[in-house]
């Protein structure tokens, strides 16, 4: 047993020595790597929240980018093929009446001036509305002496009258001293006075106008006139007229009615050419004329008309309208027959600014 233990502890020493002669006693040992932090699969290794990230390696740009194309341009919107217009609600299914006419009762409240064959509604002149109505004494040229060619010195005899009225503060004061009472239809100084100084016969409303204001020389005036020639300037114009209405008739009425002027209007009457005047107008639901509302100088016979009973005396009336290939033309007295045929137009500004100009010159 003793042998056995003995033989036991040899051999073990024989093993060691063994073993430490294969060792390179130089060399130490191996060491355990800690790989970096980075290295680390972060789907099994979460980093230190205590410690930064390093810098991440900056990202080497493309020697040659391709250049960025350019978005295409986009489609243009198409526009609405049927666009809804824009209705002016100063017009749309409204009556407009000329600058400076005032208190005018609703025209569906108004009488009629006619019931046959067409019934036409009517209304009474009366100084505070603001419009004006001379009408011819003898329109059938019966009597001697007629005026029933005048229709063209009647439409300038309202046009003036209302000029005057809507300017009375800077006539006064200009000491106008011409012709100016109107005491109805009837009795009309200035309708008068173009009596006096013209013949019974056809003549041109600008014209006259320019005549009357300015002196402007008017074929037949037996003496001069140009009761304005100082604020208005002599021997010119002071109307527009407009003939070629090209499918504007409703825009061109509403120019004048938003500024401020008198309109005298020349249509067909037979073989002839009439002249009246239109004080204002009446816009269905789309800002289009369906009515103008006008004074007649050949309707003398509205005068004679009852007040209380069915008809009234009228001075203006309603008259419906209807415009065929841009042409506007007004209803006979045919009902539902279009025929008088709007030819001409002329308007008259207030001259504000030329009656400012005018006594300016008197303040420097």
């Amino acid at each position: 047993m003793e042998r056995f233990k003995i033989f036991i502890l040899v051999l073990s020493i024989v093993s060691l020595s063994v073993f430490l002669d294969g060792c390179d006693k130089d060399e130490p040992l191996d060491e355990v790597i800690i790989p970096p932090l980075e290295e680390i699969n972060p789907e099994n290794e979460k980093p230190d929240p205590e410690k930064p990230d390093p810098d991440p390696e900056p990202e080497k740009p493309d020697p040659d980018p391709e250049p960025e194309k350019p978005d295409p341009d986009p489609e243009p919107e198409k526009p609405d093929p049927d666009p809804e217009p824009e209705i002016p609600q100063e017009w749309a299914g409204k009556v407009v009446w000329t600058h400076g006419l005032t208190g005018m009762p609703d025209p569906q409240m108004w009488e009629y001036a006619y019931l046959t064959p067409s019934k036409v509604r009517g209304l009474k002149w009366n100084k505070a509305y603001g419009w004006f109505d001379c009408n011819k004494k003898d329109v059938w040229g019966e009597q001697p002496n007629s005026d029933n060619n005048l229709c063209w010195a009647a439409s300038v005899s309202n046009i003036i009258y209302w000029w005057l009225e809507q300017n009375k503060e800077y006539v006064n004061r200009f000491g106008y001293d011409g012709p100016s009472r109107y005491n109805g239809s009837l009795d009309c100084e200035v309708f008068d006075f173009y009596k006096k100084n013209f013949s019974n016969t056809g003549n041109n409303v600008a014209a006259a106008l320019n005549w009357f204001f300015t002196g402007k020389f008017l074929n037949g005036a037996k003496q001069e006139a140009g009761f304005f020639k100082e604020v208005l300037g002599e021997d010119c114009s002071v109307c527009e007229t407009c003939q070629s209405f090209r499918y504007r008739f409703t825009e061109i009425i509403k120019e004048a009615l938003s500024g401020q002027k008198a309109i005298g209007c020349a249509h067909s009457f037979g073989r002839q050419t009439h002249a009246i005047n239109i004080w204002g107008a009446e816009f269905d639901s789309q800002g289009e004329i369906t009515y103008l509302y006008i004074t007649d100088n050949n309707d003398t016979d509205l005068e004679n008309n009852l007040d209380n009973g069915t008809l009234t005396k009228a001075g203006m009336i309603r008259k419906p309208i209807q415009i065929r290939d841009g042409i506007p033309f007004m209803e006979s007295s045919v009902p539902g027959c279009f025929t008088i045929r709007i030819l001409e137009l002329n308007f008259m500004g207030l001259k504000k600014a030329e009656w400012k100009k005018y006594f300016q010159k008197f303040f420097c």
